[in-house]
């Protein structure tokens, strides 16, 4: 079913179904260690109804899971600057195909490979900005499409503002206090290269080099 492995302790679960899997066709999630816990690798079919599970959002998907449990969410809101009118139609409506391509359409002929290849990804949302003087795209999501933003993003930039970047922010949370939930990161794109960081792998770096220090301080017994 495409499920995505258990990212850490730094991190939500980062949990991907495949597009042909959609709730409510039955999938139960099972946990271990407590609610706070979620096994990716053991979800399985099951006979159960839409009416007896509670409604769960990770990042990248939606689940219906027994019981009072939480729901993640990974924040995203952005505003793209376009240069005219006929580019703010042609990102709208690249981002409309790649919306139906991401729910099972097929891909029509002339579809961006870059943007096929993170179709799964494509969990967020594309409006037209009417915040300010100009052309804008805003873009937002509470479920996560990190990479497929990016991949989007560069596409843009090559077509339309070569020299030109783009730069969000995203944060992960959670409807109750898990020590799992938060963190976030940041992505830096250009027509040529993407970069991004995130919270989770910073800490787990820094504790890493800590820990060495730590190690190689101590006499040798």
């Amino acid at each position: 079913m495409g499920l995505g492995p258990w990212t850490g302790p730094f991190s939500p679960p980062h949990v991907r179904l495949s597009p042909s899997l959609r709730p409510p066709d039955g999938f139960a999630a099972f946990f271990e260690n407590g609610p706070d816990r979620l096994r990716p690798d053991s979800f399985s079919e099951t006979t159960k109804t839409r009416e007896s599970w509670t409604h769960l959002r990770a990042p990248g998907f939606s689940i219906f899971t027994k019981g009072n449990m939480a729901n993640y969410y990974t924040n995203i809101s952005m505003v793209l600057s376009l240069p005219n009118q006929a580019a703010q139609e042609y990102a709208l409506n690249l981002a409309q195909r790649a919306s139906q391509v991401q729910q099972g359409d097929e891909p029509p002929s002339d579809f961006p490979k870059d943007l096929a290849d993170v179709i799964e990804d494509w969990t967020f949302e594309t409006d037209a900005d009417h915040s300010a003087e100009g052309h804008g795209i805003w873009l937002h999501s509470d479920t996560g499409g990190v990479d497929a933003l990016c991949a989007f993003l560069r596409h843009l930039l090559q077509k339309f503002n070569p020299q030109g970047h783009a730069a969000f922010e995203w944060s992960h949370d959670c409807s109750k206090p898990r020590v799992d939930a938060y963190g976030g990161g940041a992505a830096l794109v250009t027509a040529t290269k993407i970069q991004t960081m995130n919270t989770g792998q910073w800490l787990q770096e820094r504790v890493s080099k800590l820990a060495a220090a730590k190690e190689s301080s101590c006499p040798a017994s």
